[in-house]
């Protein structure tokens, strides 16, 4: 049988609140014939003509002083292993659940991480004893981590954690600023950003002013030094982004 790894599937979400998922193996006896495929997103370039001058300007960092995106591709490619009776149902289950809605969609073998965008089913293609069809969908830029959206820092789910593969949502709850507090972060991923929320008006970094309630500033890649200074209590989370 020509199918890639039999034992890896994808896993679609379809309302995270309710945690609403399907397995593509375990609920539709999918099996993938090839590795799921998202393209690298393409950066929006801005060049700008200057009269006199066979050189543009770049302007693509101008708007956010760092590349914006354009949203990414992705294409899973299935066989049913499935009787042929079972075809049509399987693939009618399918479109049901996922096709024109936006879900996350997260790789066995890209495990703790989720895509998220609209997908749309392909025709099915029956041919030599097979059933296949492609799964096709437009996606955000970067890849998130599969429980930032859901918990947050006081809601951990260590059930399903797995900690070989899965990865902590980046968060600092209830920090006592007395004076002056330093925090070090340091950032795995992409440049991302970070959420600070204060009951006090602080300053951040000798003068950056914080204001009660939610507050937003930038992780860059790396290490990254806060400091505040005021009196009160902060919250701090930061999600992890990748290509």
């Amino acid at each position: 049988m020509n199918v890639y790894l039999n034992k890896y599937g994808v896993t679609f979400v379809t309302d995270p609140v309710e945690h609403t998922e399907y397995h593509t193996f375990r609920d539709f006896s999918l099996l993938p014939t090839k590795p799921p495929c998202f393209d690298p997103p393409e950066p929006r370039i801005k060049l700008v003509t200057v009269p006199g001058s066979s050189t543009p300007v770049d302007m693509t960092e101008e708007a956010a002083g760092r590349p914006l995106y354009q949203d990414r591709k992705g294409t899973m490619s299935f066989m049913i292993y499935a009787d042929r009776e079972d075809w049509q149902g399987i693939y009618q289950s399918v479109i049901d659940a996922i096709n024109g809605n936006v879900i996350q969609v997260s790789p066995d073998e890209d495990m703790g991480m989720y895509y998220r965008g609209r997908c749309h089913v392909g025709p099915l293609k029956a041919a030599n004893g097979k059933a296949t069809f492609d799964i096709q969908g437009q996606f955000n830029p970067f890849k998130r981590r599969l429980y930032d959206n859901e918990y947050g820092a006081n809601d951990w789910p260590w059930d399903p954690f797995n900690f070989d593969t899965d990865y902590v949502p980046g968060a600092f709850s209830g920090l006592d600023v007395d004076g002056s507090l330093t925090v070090n972060i340091f950032n795995a991923g992409l440049q991302t950003p970070l959420l600070i929320t204060s009951d006090a008006e602080m300053i951040l970094n000798g003068f950056t002013p914080i204001e009660i309630g939610d507050n937003y500033e930038t992780l860059i890649p790396g290490d990254n030094t806060l400091t505040f200074t005021g009196t009160g209590t902060i919250d701090l989370v930061w999600y992890y982004r990748s290509f």
